[in-house]
Formats: C-alpha cells, sequence, structure tokens
C-alpha cells in the first residue's frame, strides 16, 4: 500500500520507534535496579497497546485475502476521506495470496538466481544478528557507567536511522550497505585491540561500529523485502528473520569468549561481516523500483555491478530484455498492475 518513492521513509520512521524506546531503556533500568521489577514494568507497558484494537485499522489488502470485501471497502473509503480523495474500489486490486514456507522454498529453489539471492539474504541476517546482539549485550563490559553506555547505544540508534534514511535516499540499498559493513567490520578490529589507547577510545570505536550494525541492519530488512516476489514475500521474511533468531543465540558465547581475553572470536566476526559486503554485490538494486509481482519480474531485476556499469556508461535505454533498466522494469510491473 506505501508508494515506491516512500518505502525508504517509512521503514525510516518505524525504526525511529525502535531507536527512541531503546534510549527510554536507560533511564528505566536506572530506576528499576531489581531485574524482575525491570520485566514487571516492561510487561505492563504493553497494556498502551490495547486501545489499538480500535483505533488502529486492518490491512485492506488482508481484509481482501481473507473474503472480507466490505471491511476492505468501509477502510479504503475512510483512507480517502482523510486524503480528501476519490475512493478506491476492491475489485480494482489484483490480490496474490501468500503462500506457506514449504511451496515458497520449492518455487525459490527450482530459480537458481532466486535461490542465491535466499541463501545470501539469510546468511546476511544471521551474521548481521550475531554482530548486532554482541554490540548490544556488550555494554555492560565497557569501562564507564553502564547505564549512560545504554544511553549512548540508543542515542546511536536514532543516529543510524537518520544515516540510513539519508544514504538509501541518495545511493540506493547495496552500496550503502557495502560501506557500513565494511565500516563495522573495521571498527569491530579496533574495538577489539584498541585497550591499548585506553578505555574512552574502545567505547568510542564500539558505539561507532553499534552505528554501523544498526545501519546495515535497517538496510538489509528493507532490501530483503524488495527482490523476492509478492506471494513468497512473507515466508521469506519468516525464514531470515529465523536465521537473524539463530544469530542471537550465538552473541552470547561471543561475549564470554571475549571475558577470557580470547580475540579470535571479534576478528572472526568482523570477517564475517566483511564477506556479506563482497556478497551484497550479487544482489540487485532495488531502490525506486516496483515490488515485483511475479517469479518473472524478480529474475529479471538488475544485479547491482550491472546498475553500476550503466551509471558509468551513461547508457538509458538498449538494455538486453533479460535485464530491462528500472524504467523498463517500472512499466512493465505497471501494466501488469
Amino acid at each position: 500500500m506505501i508508494p515506491t518513492e516512500y518505502r525508504a521513509m517509512m521503514y525510516y520512521l518505524l525504526t525511529m520507534g525502535y531507536s527512541v524506546g531503546y534510549v527510554l531503556m536507560s533511564p528505566i533500568s536506572y530506576f528499576f535496579r531489581d531485574w524482575r521489577w525491570f520485566l514487571r514494568f516492561s510487561g505492563l507497558i504493553g497494556i498502551l497497546y490495547i486501545p489499538y484494537i480500535w483505533l488502529i485499522d486492518e490491512t485492506p489488502r488482508w481484509l481482501m485475502v481473507s473474503g472480507k470485501s466490505k471491511s476492505a471497502q468501509k477502510i479504503l473509503n475512510k483512507i480517502a476521506k482523510l486524503n480528501k480523495d476519490q475512493p478506491a474500489d476492491v475489485k480494482d486490486f489484483d490480490i496474490d495470496i501468500p503462500i506457506g514456507v514449504w511451496k515458497t522454498m520449492l518455487r525459490i529453489g527450482r530459480q537458481p538466481i532466486l535461490m542465491c539471492r535466499f541463501v545470501i539474504c539469510c546468511y546476511t541476517w544471521l551474521i548481521i544478528s550475531i554482530a548486532y546482539n554482541t554490540a548490544a549485550l556488550n555494554n555492560n563490559n565497557l569501562s564507564g557507567n553502564r547505564f549512560l553506555n545504554l544511553f549512548y547505544a540508543g542515542i546511536v540508534e536514532i543516529a543510524s536511522a537518520f544515516v540510513y534514511y539519508a544514504l538509501v535516499s541518495k545511493l540506493g540499498r547495496c552500496l550503502p550497505y557495502i560501506l557500513s559493513s565494511i565500516g563495522l567490520s573495521i571498527f569491530m578490529v579496533g574495538a577489539t585491540f584498541g585497550a591499548n589507547y585506553g578505555s574512552t577510545f574502545v567505547v568510542i570505536l564500539t558505539m561507532a561500529g553499534k552505528l554501523m550494525v544498526a545501519t546495515a541492519w535497517a538496510i538489509i530488512y528493507v532490501h530483503t523485502l524488495e527482490m523476492f516476489p509478492t506471494k513468497t514475500r512473507q515466508s521469506i521474511l519468516f525464514c531470515v528473520v529465523l536465521c537473524a533468531k539463530f544469530g542471537g543465540m550465538i552473541s552470547p558465547f561471543l561475549i564470554h569468549a571475549g571475558e577470557t581475553g580470547n580475540k579470535n572470536p571479534f576478528i572472526v566476526t568482523a570477517a564475517l561481516v566483511l564477506t556479506t559486503s563482497f556478497l551484497c554485490v550479487l544482489l540487485p538494486e532495488t531502490s525506486d523500483v516496483q515490488l515485483p509481482q511475479t517469479v518473472t519480474e524478480a529474475k529479471s531485476m538488475n544485479g547491482f555491478w550491472k546498475g553500476i556499469a550503466h551509471k558509468i556508461r551513461g547508457l538509458k535505454e538498449n538494455r538486453s530484455n533479460n535485464h530491462p533498466s528500472k524504467e523498463q522494469y517500472n512499466e512493465v510491473v505497471q501494466q501488469r498492475i
């Protein structure tokens, strides 16, 4: 339901909400020193979301897929009234019903290009999750006041939302991710060997690394959902999030290994993060491109290097049929819609 040009902004706004919550964890944890009371307070906050049942409408597309066309039409009329526009008709929407995880795997498995993208995305989510959770859990091991360190980490999260939006708005998806992952690798290694230069230096490098990993996470989240067909998108998200959860399970072991003075896990993690930047060049650039509706449209999306070569040479047309330009691709998708 979100126009192509506003996809990056929408996720930026969602990220900002998470970042503000991260900042608020510092004063909350300061006043609730006992972990049991901290969890109780965090759980009770959920009561504030109960009114959302009546305040926030269901997604019109989900209602259409569920056979509730009348409810979907009421929401579309409400949207049109708020926007002072003509209401859309549910009959004008071409709804694709999502398929299950196993059917998604079978469909993706028959297409080598899409399967390669899927494996790269799963691997990237796993590694970035390890790096992100390691940075988050390592706050207590930093010198200084742990509540201030948590507050600094929250401020960095807010800064990462601005950095994410600024980069993807100007440079697309692939190049910002490559830059942020390379920066993350450098800062991780620097923080590992920076103890000789003082504790403050380590804190600065750690926060810089957190800025990079939060930015990389935001980019890959949006990028993943933009390169797969509509019917498979929901199941693809389930698979990559599952990989990220495994990454979160591995992170505490890295922290424990670091406490014993072993620096190898952090160096290996930095190296793995660096490999994701190399793999990213195999993924398509999806900035300003309409979401693919079919497998054929997803396969026709340009790779990162082809897009760079196109810009360097100044080619606007005369692409091969297998690799259309963004304008040609958007035109095909618009005709289908």
